[in-house]
């Protein structure tokens, strides 16, 4: 991710396995979506539809949503 502002709201994790997660990282606010967010929530799975490598995405939050 790109935007220093949302960098850290978005978390990319891969595995040797093939699996990656995405995980939006704003529990405070519910993983409430801001614009920023979409826009590298949809740059991270682009990169990852990319990748021969990754078999299968899980999305998830942080926290209690």
């Amino acid at each position: 991710m790109d935007r220093s502002s949302s960098e850290n709201l978005i978390l990319v994790n891969r595995d040797s396995n093939g699996v990656s997660t995405v995980t939006i990282n704003r529990p405070g606010s519910l993983n409430s979506l801001t614009r920023a967010m979409m826009v590298d929530l949809a740059h991270a799975f682009n990169i990852l539809d990319h990748d021969d490598s990754v078999r299968v995405i899980i999305l998830t939050g942080s926290g209690r949503s």
